[in-house]
């Protein structure tokens, strides 16, 4: 019993650190690397981040009839899963009874080498959401994919609406 146990532990070990909470997107499957990489050339393009990947500070984007689109960097999540990112938050806002409100608010992980990009966690205030993909030493692969889809339309939706062509870092 004991042998068997301890090759089940080994198999799952093994499990763990092929598919590890903080797996990267890699070179091994292009065809789900192809959104990351889209989503880093998205932010290139709407000026988030510049072509060597690094996030703008706090910034503000607006387009007339939209609620200002707001990118903050969020060094707490820099190296955050032990590889070379660089988090950053970007939301639109808006006051509801003196609060203000996300709608939505998504932090995002650049890795600047790979030319990759992947959403980190998805918050909404009204109604009440927070969705985060990696938790401690688990990741929710579902969730990862519909975040990052997520991400990716609403990327292209803001260049659509006209952001990024103008930058503002006042509040």
């Amino acid at each position: 019993m004991g042998l068997t146990l301890n090759l089940i532990e080994l198999l799952l070990l093994a499990v763990k650190q092929k598919t590890g909470a903080y797996e990267l997107p890699s070179t091994r499957n292009k065809e789900v690397n192809m959104i990351y990489e889209d989503n880093f050339k998205l932010l290139k393009k709407l000026g988030v981040i510049s072509s060597d990947g690094i996030p703008r500070e706090y910034s503000k984007s607006k387009s007339p009839s939209f609620m200002d689109l707001v990118i903050e960097r969020n060094t707490i999540l820099d190296k955050i899963n032990g590889k070379d990112c660089i988090g950053f938050s970007m939301a639109h806002y808006f006051l509801q009874n003196g609060d203000l409100c996300s709608d939505p608010l998504m932090e995002v992980l650049v890795y600047p080498d790979l030319k990759m990009v992947e959403a980190f966690s998805f918050d909404m205030s009204i109604p009440p959401l927070y969705q985060v993909v990696y938790d401690g030493e688990s990741c929710d692969f579902r969730l990862k994919e519909s975040l990052n889809d997520f991400l990716n339309q609403w990327l292209k939706n803001l260049g659509m609406q006209g952001f990024g062509e103008v930058w503002s870092e006042e509040n």
